[in-house]
């Protein structure tokens, strides 16, 4: 048992690094109230969760899924003075974790709204003005971001709605010119590169990806069976989902100071979860290797590539 902190409401029990299959977390917490009032408890879970409220069961879901806040609001009632909460949540495959903090009604209904409007788009459309709230409760109250910018285009046209400022020691409002991390969506730049490589004649999708790396490196193997580049695109070559040699000194970017060598050196020596083309598996990894040695192959590095045979064609540099 040990207490818990979190400014955003999530909490990781276990990641990949430290699998906990099957495992079972209890997280209990206090609620103090001057007046009772109605709630709403935004639930997040990896994967199944039961809660209780004063010793009453409120809510009980199973689903595979990652964590997510406000996955499950459930509504209750808050008596005045202590409100015991009680969280069961039980995963199958690390990572595990879950979210929980308390809505009240607006937020809730802000939070449905927003759902349904993703969901079902345009039968709950939210207005300009809610979406605002939506993302100044985001930044104020949950504390999930300093800043959140919003491009929208619809019928009345395309437009920006933004909240918060930059980390970046200014005081300066996030706006539609601010530049953020795009993450993941990097994959889908690196999925265009691997089309217009095989379009080009440079490559094709069942090569092995040790035909594109030094001979000094060994791509790891399962029963006979090589990783292709099909592989690496499609999450199915067995390799995990990152590496697990890194000693960042910061983990706002973990991967400034990692160098080719450790990559090799992990690559090396990786042991692979399945066979190659077995079952798909999401792998930052496999994707980060794609783009690695596409590059390789066309002799510019990433950014190049990308602004050349992407950005600059379609007008967007």
């Amino acid at each position: 048992c040990q207490p818990l902190e979190s400014e955003t409401g999530v909490f990781f029990v276990a990641d990949d690094a430290h699998p906990m299959d099957y495992a079972i977390t209890y997280a209990w917490t206090e609620l103090n109230l001057s007046e009772k009032g109605a709630a709403c408890l935004g639930i997040g879970s990896d994967e199944g969760v039961k809660v209780w409220l004063n010793g009453k069961l409120v809510h009980d879901h199973w689903i595979c899924r990652g964590v997510r806040v406000d996955d499950d609001l459930v509504p209750v009632e808050l008596q005045a003075g202590t409100n015991r909460l009680l969280l069961k949540v039980q995963n199958s495959f690390a990572p595990s974790g879950f979210a929980c903090r308390v809505l009240n009604q607006e937020q809730a209904r802000c939070v449905k709204a927003f759902r349904a409007d993703i969901e079902h788009p345009g039968s709950n459309t939210l207005t300009d003005a809610e979406i605002k709230t939506r993302l100044q409760d985001n930044v104020d109250t949950d504390k999930q971001a300093v800043g959140l910018v919003v491009g929208i285009v619809d019928e009345q046209g395309p437009r920006v709605i933004s909240y918060g400022q930059m980390d970046n020691g200014t005081d300066r409002e996030v706006d539609g010119d601010t530049l953020f991390e795009i993450g993941s969506i990097t994959k889908v730049f690196t999925g265009l590169l691997l089309q217009d490589m095989i379009q080009r004649g440079e490559m094709k999708l069942d090569d092995p990806v040790q035909k594109y790396l030094p001979a000094s490196v060994t791509m790891p193997t399962r029963h006979g069976k090589e990783i292709t580049l099909f592989h690496l695109a499609t999450h199915t070559s067995g390799l995990p989902r990152d590496v697990n040699n890194v000693s960042p000194r910061t983990w706002r970017n973990p991967g400034a100071d990692y160098t080719v060598a450790q990559f090799y050196d992990f690559l090396s020596h990786c042991q692979l979860e399945r066979d190659p083309g077995a079952k798909e598996k999401y792998s930052n990894l496999g994707v980060e290797l794609l783009a690695y040695v596409i590059a390789l192959k066309a002799g510019q590095d990433y950014e190049t590539l990308v602004v050349e045979r992407i950005c600059r064609p379609l007008g967007m540099d």
